[in-house]
């Protein structure tokens, strides 16, 4: 019999509801957007914050990952302390090369002059934000994670309803868009810090040098995956805006920040639920229970494959509801998008062997081979064959990482693996050559 009562105060059904709600926020206001904004304004926002994203990957050197692969064999004073005097460090340093080099940025990026400095806080203050996030989830903090992921949801949902309706289409409402979210991050980021000292710490700092050997090695490799990670998430956007228009970059967007609204909240669940417990598992030597784990959540996959025609049908009447007039665009960028979010699951399974075992290397390696597969993919035929070439080449880098993994894991573990059958492979694939054939036959119509 299920146990419902069980289930309603489970940490699943907690996340889930929380996540659900913000999505839903985040939802709805992609809606508002639609309906008030051009999609060139839109266009602009998501590649200014694609360039932010790229200088927090890079300024961070991977650290943020190496703290998380430590968190449970180090001592957590020096982990702080360093973490800490490390991103002061580098907010001196990122300030210095903002400044140094602003002319070549300016020229060489294409950035507005007037969103020059925002560009590089935004990109620092997520940096510091999305650490905190994975401090609350080692920490075992999850009431306090619901709490702020909720109240900072609402309130930057209400911020950016009003913008949108008061600023419209200007320089200002874009400015006020970027402000919103950097605020939220720092005073998300502050409230944590306090906290942090007064459980943690207690203010007793403890730095040690010899420590940062051992969080670069661990972390510097994350510096390739996570710079390839933006060539998953972030280039796209770039080479849109150069090959087409910030008009189809702003309906492209429409389309992935819709699923992104629905996949974020299925990996930040599996995230927060899977990841520090299967670590948790694996540093007690219960490799069993991770793997029974593992499997639970690989079942999930298929019915989300499936999922994904229903989902689409949804968004589509959703928006021919509304009257939107690029309602069957952004309904397929939605199909393509989502079903590249569930592929990706995959190797994150996977993964957090190769991150226990502090083989974070052999991880970066798949995806740095994989980005080059990308940037070769999305260079040469994205012109040509149109935009479906993101979903397609995607796909394919992903069951490549996955196929290689799994052989990794096999020969070189004693780990088990996490099998998805070639069905979901195959059922994923046939319906993004679909669309790549659609995208490719309207792309001088776009």
């Amino acid at each position: 019999m299920i146990n419902f009562k069980g289930f309603f105060i489970s940490n699943l059904f907690k996340f889930s509801t929380v996540l659900a709600f913000n999505q839903g926020l985040n939802f709805l206001l992609i809606f508002i957007y639609l309906k008030t904004i051009d999609t060139a304004t839109y266009g602009t926002i998501g590649l200014l914050q694609s360039y932010a994203i790229l200088i927090g990957v890079v300024s961070m050197l991977g650290i943020r990952d190496g703290f998380y692969v430590l968190y449970y064999k180090v001592n957590k004073n020096t982990l702080y302390s360093n973490f800490f005097l490390f991103f002061l460090f580098m907010v001196l340093l990122v300030t210095l090369v903002a400044i140094v080099f602003k002319d070549f940025f300016i020229i060489s990026l294409s950035i507005p002059i007037e969103f020059y400095s925002l560009i590089f806080i935004y990109a620092l203050s997520n940096a510091l934000y999305a650490n905190f996030e994975i401090t609350m989830r080692l920490e075992n903090w999850n009431n306090l994670y619901l709490y702020i992921a909720l109240i900072r949801g609402i309130l930057v949902f209400l911020s950016k309803l009003y913008f949108v309706l008061h600023f419209e289409n200007s320089i200002e409402f874009i400015r006020n868009i970027l402000l919103t979210d950097i605020i939220s991050y720092i005073l998300i980021s502050m409230t944590l810090f306090i906290i942090i000292n007064i459980k943690v710490l207690k203010f007793n700092y403890q730095i040690d040098f010899s420590l940062y050997p051992r969080l670069f090695k661990v972390g510097l490799p994350f510096l390739a995956s996570n710079g390839s990670g933006w060539v998953f998430n972030g280039l796209d956007r770039v080479l849109i805006e150069r090959f087409f228009s910030l008009e189809i970059l702003g309906v492209y967007l429409y389309g992935i920040k819709i699923a992104a609204a629905i996949g974020n909240m299925i990996h930040q669940v599996l995230n927060l639920l899977y990841a520090p417990k299967a670590l948790k598992l694996l540093s007690e030597d219960k490799v069993s229970e991770m793997e029974e784990l593992g499997y639970k959540i690989s079942n999930w996959l298929v019915g989300l494959n499936i999922s994904a025609i229903l989902f689409t049908f949804f968004v589509y009447f959703s928006l021919v509801y509304f009257n939107i007039s690029d309602a069957k665009m952004i309904a397929l960028f939605f199909l393509g998008a989502f079903l590249v979010e569930v592929a990706k699951i995959v190797p994150r399974i996977n993964g957090q062997k190769l991150l226990f075992l502090e083989k974070s290397h052999i991880l970066s390696l798949f995806y740095m081979l994989s980005s080059i597969i990308i940037l070769f993919l999305y260079y040469i035929f994205l012109p040509i064959a149109g935009l479906g070439v993101i979903f397609l080449a995607q796909l394919l880098v992903y069951f490549l990482i996955t196929h290689y993994m799994h052989q990794y894991i096999l020969k070189k573990t004693t780990y088990s693996i996490v099998n998805i059958s070639s069905i979901f492979w195959l059922f994923t694939s046939i319906i993004i050559l679909i669309l790549l054939l659609y995208f490719s036959n309207i792309k001088g119509v776009m």
